[in-house]
């Protein structure tokens, strides 16, 4: 009988469960008439399951709801009655005060609000927590956090209760937020205008100090932890270190559980142990649902003379910047390899120059531009417009507002804003200003010239342009006035050489003030060169750069001023050509007499009459008569000309130094020249004498002072006195210039010495040269793999 009784109760609950189930769960609904909220089933909105009696209502969750009367909030059980006896200003949890549609409990605990502090009740309704926060967010395993407004910073203090309300975590931080896949929590706290996060476990101990600037999950118990360099590391949740800071970027676990990192500008994979599973050695690594693709960056190994390697690198290129310094580029970024301590240094830089000979380098973000030096250590923050090196071993620096400081190599600022323009260092001072008027400091920083002038410029030797009330002259390092100043406008051209502007005519005056020019309405351009250009409708003119006139103003175009001290111009489509100190101009015409006229070389330049050649100086006069087959510029003092089938050297007097005797002949280069002789190549030197036997098809000097030769479509090379050598058996040589060659054959290469001893055959893709180190790298190009994955 009592079997049949048990039956019979658990079947009549399982229809009533089924009959709850089937109405679903309670929700709130408006009654028009009531103009108040109750409850319905979900499934079942015709009847009213909770009178309406409410302000507002929110949904059942697990057997509660939140409801609102005009005395205050309320949680009601499914019978309507509520588990708090008093009204609340309200109940839930601060995180969701605007909009509880979440769990109302976690771990039978609720928040409540009274007096406008918060506290804790539980499922009965007794008040586990006192209202004593003002803020407090759902438990986080078994802590809640809660905070505390501090009225004299106005901001929160967030610490940490238990279940039973006891605090775990002090009131000392920012916020404290969940880890996913971890059981402690993320705390974050500020220093100054700074936000660093740390780790705690359940117990407040102290996992991660609160020391670093983003800290995130990577499931598992691990965290990336980024330090204040801005690198990151990986640690286990129980604070143990198992990646050092040195990777650019760390990436959650993708689908195979494997996580993606870039160290030193190159990828590679961690398995979930962390051991690693792919090396930090490609370019680029994509995934695809069952495949990696690996792009390894091409391979750069480094050998020493007799072809050992040394050391191994991955990049899209490297270059030999400084010795033992190589800068490396890798996906549009650059960073810098020490191959002695074979340390990599990349903090993703968008360029870093050649190092200076004190060992430091500018490097560029974007725009900013910042110092370093050899172990990448930061001097000056890339921050600046623009940063120069002055002499005495000083950095000044342009911020984007256009204002300037120095700054020693230790990267202490020497001038902390006290000027706005600081020139670079001349003749040991820097002309600086200071509120609306400029002065001059020392190498020492120490105020030499008081700040009173109106405008200046740095000194140029012993003078400088200065400004003083409303009229510029010319000053000297003890502030004597050398030039008065009683023009309108003044600035230097050079040493002692100046341009004045006054009552709208300008000229240029000496240091002594004796007037050298004056114009007649051209305008004027001070050029590099210290000549002024003048202009006047579309025409150009020049000063040179004594400040004495030049050349008229009726050329369409002058050069700067050339090593030979001459300048080219052009005029109505007729190039002319003039040394800036004679007194004399070419005419127009002057050259018409030629059929062609070359550049000219050393004062002269060759012409062609019909069939002969001979030379004219600047003024169109012949000084070498045309009475030559063919000829070349003159170079070292002499000129080949070719006379009766033959080449031979003559100087400017018309007399021949060498006599005619070859077929060709190159002009003079570093005292040596390239001939012909019975079809064959040779090398003679000054005087005429042979230095390099004629027996090739061709010779070339190489860049670096050695003569590559040819014979039979194969290539050797002799040293530059001829008595080193590789017969010709290479397609192709690159002279190193060291005493070693890159040797190419097939399209492949490889190292020798230049005295014929291989090295290395060529076998290799790629060779290049390191010139500070007097090392070589092995370039290995790769193309892109595809590797299939299983779990």
């Amino acid at each position: 009988m009592r079997r049949i009784f048990i039956s019979l109760l658990f079947c009549g609950l399982s229809l009533i469960t089924a009959k709850v189930f089937a109405q679903g769960k309670l929700v709130p609904k408006f009654s028009e008439a009531e103009e108040k909220y109750g409850y319905v089933y979900e499934y079942d909105t015709s009847e009213f399951k909770i009178a309406p009696q409410f302000i507002s209502a929110y949904p059942f969750i697990e057997n509660y709801g939140r409801v609102q009367t005009e005395a205050g909030f309320f949680l009601i059980n499914s019978k309507g009655n509520p588990i708090n006896e008093e009204p609340f200003e309200q109940i839930g949890w601060s995180d969701d005060e605007a909009n509880a549609l979440y769990s109302y409990f976690y771990f039978n605990h609720i928040g409540f609000k009274k007096d406008g502090k918060w506290g804790l009740i539980n499922k009965e309704g007794e008040i586990i927590v006192k209202p004593s926060y003002d803020s407090i967010h759902y438990f986080i395993r078994k802590l809640a956090p809660v905070a505390q407004y501090d009225s004299l910073t106005k901001k929160y203090n967030f610490g940490a209760i238990n279940l039973t309300g006891k605090e775990i975590i002090p009131f000392i931080y920012n916020s404290i937020r969940p880890i996913y896949g971890s059981s402690n929590v993320l705390v974050e706290k500020s220093i100054g205008n700074q936000y660093f996060y740390g780790v705690l476990t359940q117990n407040g101990k102290e996992v991660l100090g609160c020391s670093y600037p983003k800290i995130e999950s990577l499931k598992n118990g691990l965290y990336a932890v980024k330090s204040q360099n801005g690198l990151w590391g990986i640690f286990n949740e129980k604070g143990k270190q198992l990646q050092k800071f040195e990777f650019e970027k760390i990436n959650s676990p993708n689908n195979f559980g494997h996580i993606l990192a870039q160290k030193d500008g190159l990828w590679g994979i961690f398995n979930k142990d962390i051991s690693i599973n792919q090396p930090f050695i490609h370019k680029s690594i994509s995934i695809t649902d069952s495949s990696y693709f690996y792009q390894k960056a091409t391979q750069f190994e480094i050998i020493n003379n007799e072809g050992q390697i040394q050391y191994t690198l991955h990049a899209d290129s490297i270059i030999n910047i400084y010795p033992n310094l190589y800068r490396y580029h890798i996906n549009e970024k650059v960073g810098v390899w020490n191959s002695k301590d074979n340390q990599i240094i990349f903090q993703g830089y968008d360029w870093i120059d050649t190092y200076w000979s004190h060992g430091h380098s500018l490097v560029k973000k974007g725009e900013n531009k910042g110092i370093i030096n050899q172990d990448g250590k930061i001097i000056l923050q890339p921050i600046f417009k623009d940063i120069f090196l002055e002499k005495n071993n000083i950095y000044r620096v342009c911020y984007f507002d256009g204002t300037f400081d120095l700054y020693d190599f230790q990267g202490q600022n020497l001038t902390n804003h006290k000027y706005s323009i600081i020139s670079s260092l001349s003749s040991e001072l820097f002309l600086a200003k200071k509120g609306t008027r400029f002065g001059y400091l020392d190498t020492n920083l120490k105020v030499t010239i008081p700040f009173i002038y109106k405008n200046a410029e740095p000194f140029i030797g012993k003078h400088a342009v200065a400004k003083r009330d409303d009229y510029y002259g010319v000053i000297n390092k003890q502030q004597d006035w050398i030039i008065s100043p009683v023009v309108d406008y003044m600035q230097s051209i050079s040493e002692d050489l100046y341009l004045i502007r006054d009552q709208g005519i300008w000229e240029t005056l000496d240091i002594n003030g004796i007037e050298l020019f004056r114009s007649n309405g051209e305008t004027y351009k001070i050029r590099e060169d210290g000549s002024v250009l003048l202009k006047y409708a579309n025409q150009y003119g020049l000063l040179n750069d004594k400040g004495e006139f030049c050349l008229p103003v009726v050329y369409d175009k002058i050069s700067l001023i050339k090593e030979d001290e001459t300048v080219s111009m052009s005029r109505d489509g007729v190039d002319y050509f003039m040394n800036i100190y004679e007194s004399k101009i070419p005419l127009p015409g002057c050259y018409d007499f030629a059929d062609r006229i070359d550049t000219h070389h050393e004062q002269y330049a060759v012409i062609q009459k019909g069939d002969f050649f001979g030379f004219v100086d600047y003024l169109g006069r012949l000084r070498i008569s045309l009475r030559y087959d063919d000829a070349k510029h003159f170079s070292e003092g002499i000129a080949p000309v070719k006379i009766n089938h033959r080449w031979g050297y003559l100087n400017k007097e018309d007399r021949f130094e060498i006599q005619p005797n070859w077929e060709e002949a190159s002009s003079f280069s570093n005292g040596t020249a390239i001939v012909k002789l019975n079809g064959k190549f040779g090398v003679i030197k000054r005087d005429g004498s042979l230095l390099i036997p004629y027996k090739y098809d061709k010779i070339k000097a190489s860049p670096k002072g050695n003569w590559l030769i040819e014979k039979a479509g194969k290539v050797g090379i002799l040293s530059y006195t001829g008595d080193q050598s590789i017969y010709e058996k290479y397609d192709d040589i690159i002279d190193l210039g060291n005493g070693y060659i890159f040797s190419i054959l097939d399209g492949k290469y490889g190292l020798d010495k230049i005295d014929g001893y291989s090295i290395l055959f060529p076998t290799k893709d790629e060779l290049r040269y390191n010139f500070y180190d007097n090392t070589y790298q092995i370039v290995t190009y790769y193309n892109k793999e595809e590797v299939k994955i299983s779990n």
